[in-house]
């Protein structure tokens, strides 16, 4: 049986809007410094659980939260709106029993290397996942 992460992964990494953008740079955790922009990553950030009277529901509803980076504000808000448009509403079987995944909303930032005064643009997305544990 798949897993939430593994949903993400694979829902982003078959989105053809998405990978034109970012190729195969999706990653768990986060995007090494030396990883060619623009890049996706994905963290799960709490893993709460259904509860029920007498038995286990066998729910889980894990918050995520992925990041988009790219060195272009224009480019940053394309993946971000590709990002959400493949993750939102998705529901499916293909990895893992996902009942569906809620988009909860979004941050941006601007971040600027001290050393290199490389300029990042980071579009932060937030999202529940409902799902069969």
């Amino acid at each position: 049986m798949g897993s939430p992460q593994e949903a993400i992964f694979g829902k982003l990494s078959h989105t053809v809007a998405v990978t034109t953008l970012c190729s195969t740079r999706i990653f768990p955790g986060f995007v090494d410094f030396n990883v060619r922009l623009p890049a996706v990553s994905y963290v799960m950030t709490y893993d709460p659980r259904e509860h029920s009277m007498g038995r286990d529901p066998n729910i889980g509803s894990p918050h995520f939260q992925v990041d988009i980076y790219s060195t272009s504000y224009a480019q940053t808000l394309t993946l971000s709106n590709a990002v959400m448009n493949a993750l939102r509403d998705y529901s499916g079987s293909t990895w893992g029993n996902i009942q569906r995944i809620f988009f909860e909303g979004k941050s941006e930032m601007v971040e600027q290397d001290p050393e290199t005064r490389l300029i990042t643009h980071r579009a932060i997305h937030d999202y529940i996942v409902w799902w069969n544990t």
